[in-house]
C-alpha cells in the first residue's frame, strides 16, 4: 500500500509483514496488519502486531519499506545525496544487526526532502524472540528499507548474515519504526534532525540519573590510579618513567607486561602516557598527592628526553633496549602523523594548564614546522613518515587523517606558539588542508584512518561498499574533523566551518547509544561505537569524544551537546572493575583470569567486540581507565563540580 509521495518518489509498505519459515515459505498469521499512524506532518509511526501459532518455526520478519523513483536519473542522484546507516557490508545479503543499533537510523536525503527510519527500540527489550536488523537494496528504480527480526551469525570482523536458526512466537509480538520525512535535504538539518529525534525521544529518560557512574570521579581515580602505580608503573632511570601497557605475556615474570616488548611505554593514539599524566598530574592537585604530580612529571620528562628529526619525535620508548622507536606502524620505520600530534597536544595543554614545561613550547613549535613541510598540493597532510628519509608514505595519503594535523596546527595559533612573522604562513597552510577536508572527505564521508585498516577489522584500502553506498567509517577520524572545523570556526569568525564542524560531529552523534538495550549486558547508554566494520559498545575512545561535544556545547550553547558529552564521560567508567560496578557491568566485575584484569581499576577497552554479548579485554590502563580520569578532570575544570554528584 502506498502510504504517501515526495515529488518524483512514491513511499510504499506492505500490508502485512513478510513472515517465513526456514525453507522460504510465507507463512500466514492469525494477525499480522502493517498500520501507518501519522503523528505530525513530518513524523509517521509504521507498526504491526502480529500473532503465531507458538509451535510455528520462523526464520524472517520483515516490513519492507520501498522507496519508488519515477526516474532511475533521479534515483542515482539520491544514491549520491547524502545517506548513512549503522553498518556497511562485504556481500548483498548481509544484514545491520541490533547489535548496532546505538543510534540506529537509515537515512536518506532525497530530490527535495528526506526520510529516515528509525526503529521503535522501546519496544525491543519486551518483543525480541530473536534480534532485529536493518537492510537496504537497491534495485534500477527502488531503494528498499527492511526492518525486520532474524537470529544471525558473525562474518569476518565484524559484519552480520542471517543465521539458519529459527524461532518461534510465544506471544504476540509488536514491532514498530518512525519514518521521519523532513521538508529538507541538508545534510546538517537532516543530521540535526534525526539525532535531536533519537536524543529526545530515547535518551531523555536517561539523562535524570548519571548511571553508569555509581561513585565519584575521586573514587575512580583513587583506585585506578593506584592499581596502575602499583601494576604498572615503570622507572625509567632516576627522573623518568611512565605507566607500561598489560598486554605482552613476560615469561621472565609469569605475567603480562607492556605491549610489544616488556615495560615498553607509548605515547600513541590510542595508548597515550602524556594524557593520561595530565589527569594524573590533576588529581594529584585535588587530593593533595604529591606522589601522582611527581609520577605525571615524570612521564612528561621522559617524552621531552626524546630524539627529535627535524621537529618529528618517536613515540614507543623500549626500556628493555633504553631506546625509543618512530610508532607501531610499518614495523616501526616511520613516524605516525596522528601519534605525533595527539602526544603533542597533551603536552600543549599539560604545559599550559597544569606545569609550565621548559622546552616545551620549542618541541611543539618543531613539529608544527614539519608538519607545514609535509603538507602536499592538495592541502592534505601524510598519516605515515619515512623515519630515515622524512618522505611521505603513500599509504593512506589524503584521507581524514590529516584532520588532526590541522588541529594540531590551529591549537598552535589558538595558544600562541607561534611568532608573529609566521602566523599568515600557518593560517594559509590550516585553511588550505580545510579545503581538502571540505572537497574530498565531507561529501563522501570519507572518514578512514589507520585503524580502518591496521587494526582489528581489515579490509581493503579505501573500501566502498557497493550494498549501502557507503565507505568505511572510523569514528576517530571523525572527531579529528569536527575538532578541525571547530578551531577554525575559532581562529577565522567564519561560520562556514562551524557549519561543517557540526556536521562532523552529528555523524559522530550516531555512533553514541542513545538506550540501554537487553541483549548487551552493560548499562550502555552514553557509550560509543568505534566504526562501521566494527562491533563495540562503549568504547574507550568515548572518553575523548566528550571532551569535543563540550567544547561544542561552548560553542553554541546547544544544550543536547553537553548532555551527549556529559553521558559519555560517565560512560567511560563503566567497563571499570569496581565492587560497585557489578550493577552496571555484570560480566566485567568478576574480570578475568589474564593480564591482571580482575584487579580494581582496569578496564576492559570495550564490550560486545565480537558482534555477541561478551566482554572484551583491556588493551591497557591508557586506552580506559586512564583517559577517562583525563576527561572527568577537564568537565570539572570547565563546568564545574556539580557533574561529580551521582544519583542512581
Amino acid at each position: 500500500m502506498s502510504a504517501f509521495s515526495q515529488s518524483a518518489i512514491t513511499v510504499s509498505f506492505p500490508a502485512r509483514a513478510l513472515i517465513k519459515d526456514g525453507h522460504g515459505t510465507n507463512l500466514p498469521a492469525s494477525q499480522n496488519l502493517v498500520s501507518i499512524r501519522k503523528l505530525s506532518k513530518a513524523i509517521t509511526y509504521v507498526s504491526c502486531e502480529i500473532a503465531l501459532d507458538e509451535n510455528t518455526w520462523i526464520s524472517d520478519i520483515d516490513i519492507p519499506v520501498k522507496l519508488i523513483f519515477q526516474d532511475s536519473s533521479i534515483l542515482n542522484n539520491s544514491k549520491k545525496n547524502f545517506h548513512w546507516i549503522p553498518g556497511i557490508n562485504t556481500a548483498s545479503a548481509q544484514i545491520i544487526s541490533d547489535h548496532l543499533f546505538r543510534s540506529p537510523a537509515m537515512i536518506y536525503a532525497l530530490e527535495k526532502s528526506s526520510l529516515v527510519l528509525i526503529p521503535d527500540i522501546e519496544e525491543i527489550p519486551d518483543n525480541r524472540p530473536a534480534p532485529y536488523y536493518m537492510q537496504v537494496k537497491y534495485s534500477d528504480k527502488n531503494i528498499e528499507l527492511h526492518y525486520g527480526l532474524s537470529d544471525f551469525e558473525t562474518v569476518r570482523h565484524v559484519y552480520f548474515r542471517r543465521s539458519t536458526r529459527q524461532f518461534t512466537l510465544s506471544r504476540k509480538l509488536k514491532m514498530g519504526f518512525y519514518l521521519l520525512t523532513p521538508k529538507t535535504k541538508d545534510p546538517l538539518e537532516l543530521l540535526k534532525t534525526t539525532n535531536a529525534f533519537l536524543w529526545n525521544r530515547f535518551a531523555k529518560k536517561y539523562t535524570s540519573s548519571t548511571l553508569p557512574q555509581v561513585v565519584n570521579f575521586e573514587k575512580y581515580a583513587e583506585v585506578g590510579y593506584g592499581m596502575a602505580l602499583n601494576h604498572y608503573w615503570v622507572n625509567v632511570g632516576k627522573d623518568k618513567g611512565g605507566i607500561t601497557l598489560s598486554t605482552l605475556y613476560d615469561d621472565s615474570s609469569k605475567s603480562y607486561r607492556g605491549r610489544d616488548s616488556k615495560d615498553d611505554l607509548w605515547f600513541q593514539s590510542w595508548f597515550n602516557n602524556l594524557r593520561t599524566a595530565y589527569g594524573l598530574y590533576y588529581w594529584g592537585v585535588q587530593s593533595n598527592n604529591p606522589e601522582w604530580k611527581d609520577k605525571a612529571m615524570k612521564t612528561v620528562d621522559l617524552l621531552m628526553g626524546a630524539p627529535t628529526n627535524r621537529g618529528w619525535f618517536p613515540t614507543i620508548f623500549n626500556t628493555e633496549k633504553n631506546s625509543w622507536i618512530p610508532s607501531s606502524q610499518m614495523g616501526g620505520s616511520v613516524y605516525h602523523v596522528p601519534d605525533n600530534a595527539w602526544t603533542a597536544y597533551w603536552l600543549m595543554r599539560f604545559s599550559d594548564e597544569m606545569q609550565k614545561i621548559k622546552g616545551a613550547d620549542k618541541f611543539l613549535v618543531g613539529l608544527g614546522a614539519a608538519m607545514l613541510k609535509s603538507q602536499n598540493e592538495k592541502g592534505s597532510f601524510p598519516t605515515m613518515v619515512h623515519a630515515k628519509s622524512l618522505d611521505a608514505d603513500s599509504v593512506l595519503m589524503n584521507t581524514a587523517s590529516s584532520a588532526i594535523a590541522t588541529w594540531y596546527l590551529e591549537e598552535l595559533v589558538l595558544r600562541n606558539k607561534i611568532r608573529p612573522d609566521s602566523l599568515e604562513i600557518y593560517k594559509k597552510a590550516i585553511l588550505k588542508s580545510l579545503d581538502f577536508l571540505s572537497s574530498e572527505i565531507l561529501p563522501m564521508q570519507k572518514f578512514e584512518d589507520f585503524e580502518s585498516y591496521f587494526s582489528c577489522s581489515p579490509k581493503p584500502m579505501h573500501y566502498f561498499d557497493t550494498t549501502t553506498n557507503m565507505f568505511c567509517q572510523n569514528t576517530m577520524s571523525i572527531q579529528w574533523c569536527a575538532e578541525a572545523y571547530l578551531k577554525a570556526y575559532t581562529l577565522f569568525s567564519d561560520k562556514k566551518y562551524l557549519a561543517s564542524g557540526e556536521y562532523c560531529l552529528n555523524i559522530l552523534s550516531l555512533y553514541q547509544q542513545v538506550w540501554n538495550p537487553p541483549f548487551i549486558n552493560l548499562y550502555a547508554f552514553g557509550g560509543f561505537g568505534a566504526q562501521n566494520t566494527d562491533a563495540e559498545w562503549s568504547d574507550a575512545r568515548q572518553a575523548q569524544f566528550a571532551d569535543t561535544y563540550l567544547q561544542y556545547y561552548h560553542a553554541t550553547g546547544n544544550k543536547e551537546y553537553l548532555e551527549r558529552g556529559m553521558a559519555a564521560c560517565r560512560a567511560s567508567f563503566a567497563l571499570m572493575v569496581l565492587p560497585e560496578n557489578k550493577s552496571v557491568c555484570p560480566n566485567n566485575y568478576a574480570g578475568t583470569d589474564v593480564n591482571g584484569e580482575s584487579w580494581p581499576g582496569t578496564m576492559a577497552e570495550n564490550y560486545g567486540h565480537s558482534g555477541y554479548d561478551e566482554r572484551s579485554f583491556q588493551s591497557g590502563f591508557h586506552w580506559g581507565t586512564g583517559s577517562a580520569l583525563t576527561t572527568a578532570a577537564i568537565f570539572i575544570k570547565e563546568i564545574g563540580k556539580s557533574i561529580n554528584r551521582f544519583k542512581k
